[in-house]
Order: structure tokens, then C-alpha cells, then sequence
């Protein structure tokens, strides 16, 4: 067992000289590292708490099962401007609407539906803001296993005791993965 198995990193301080692997004298990254940040905990459950507290002030929300959904039919991309054209031919022509249907209720789903879209967009930037972040963070994880494990190869070609087994337990992560540059498409010919 190494000494990052016995690391719990939701309570581990980074800020704090006892590095888990080892004190180690370079603490900079190349400069291709894309992100370095630790989320303090309060950062973290405040911003948890402050999610649920969004969410409180939902109170209508539902969920549809995933084997309904496919139930409801709704105004996507593809019927763009349904409501604008709808309610205005709708109440030109109120001989036409079925006597079942009241528009005042058309009239506040059309308004809520706006509303919730743009709720919806603000949390869609957030989270793929959030999204784009993990990801440079995940890329610098890559990044740095992809060059340990090229490391215990080399160590395992040059017999190094132990290389062996590392290398064994890490290939699988690899076994699937391309080359770790994209590769440059030749040039058209004129």
C-alpha cells in the first residue's frame, strides 16, 4: 500500500508540507499545467447549500421517470415560435379554441416556460463552466499519468524491481487511449 492510499484527500491539506507522496522539492508543474486549485471545504458546502436552497425555492419542480418521458410531447428547437404564432391566432379567433381550453392557463405556462428558460440558460453557463474546468483538471491528471506510466514502462524495460506489477495494474487505464497529441491532418493537395 502506498502512502496515497492512506491519504483521505476530502480532509487532506495541501497547503500543508506533508505532501502524500513524499516531500517534493518542485512543487511547479511544466507550464502546460491548466489548473491548480483546491475547493476549501466551506467553499464547497456553501456552494452545495446554496444549490439547495435554489432548489427550495422550486417547489413545483417534477420528475418524470425515464420510461415516461417519452410520453410528452413538448415546443423544442423544432417548433420554435409555436407560442408566439399559437396564442396570437388563438385569440384572434376564440371561436376556434375548444371550450376546454383556458387561456389564462395557456397564457401563464407560455410565461412560466420563459421564465424557466431562463433559469435554465444561467445554470447552463454555470455548469458548463464547472464542466470546462474538471476537464483542464482532468487533462492535467492525464497529462501527468500518462507520463508516470510511460516512466514505469521505461523502468520495466530496464528491469526495475516491482516495474513489472506497476505497470500491469495501470495499462488497463490505457488500453483504449490514443495517441496523447492529436495527430496533424496532411496537408490537401492543390
Amino acid at each position: 500500500m502506498s502512502r496515497l492510499d492512506e491519504v483521505n484527500f476530502d480532509e487532506f491539506d495541501f497547503d500543508s508540507p506533508d505532501d502524500p507522496v513524499g516531500n517534493q522539492e518542485n512543487e511547479v508543474m511544466d507550464e502546460d499545467n491548466q489548473i491548480s486549485v483546491v475547493i476549501d471545504a466551506a467553499a464547497k458546502s456553501g456552494f452545495i447549500g446554496k444549490v439547495g436552497e435554489a432548489r427550495a425555492l422550486l417547489t413545483f419542480l417534477r420528475n418524470i421517470p425515464a420510461d415516461k418521458k417519452g410520453r410528452y410531447s413538448g415546443i423544442a428547437k423544432a417548433r420554435a415560435g409555436l407560442d408566439d404564432v399559437c396564442v396570437r391566432l388563438m385569440q384572434a379567433h376564440p371561436e376556434l379554441v375548444p371550450s376546454w381550453i383556458v387561456m389564462a392557463e395557456v397564457l401563464k405556462d407560455v410565461v412560466f416556460r420563459k421564465d424557466m428558460k431562463d433559469m435554465i440558460l444561467s445554470l447552463m453557463e454555470l455548469v458548463e463552466t464547472m464542466q470546462d474546468t474538471s476537464l483542464l483538471s482532468s487533462s492535467d491528471s492525464m497529462k501527468a499519468y500518462r507520463a508516470f506510466y510511460e516512466s514505469v514502462k521505461s523502468a520495466a524495460k530496464h528491469n526495475v524491481a516491482g516495474a513489472d506489477t506497476m505497470v500491469a495494474q495501470i495499462a488497463p487505464f490505457f488500453a483504449n487511449s490514443g495517441p496523447s497529441t492529436p495527430e496533424t491532418p496532411p496537408n490537401p493537395a492543390k
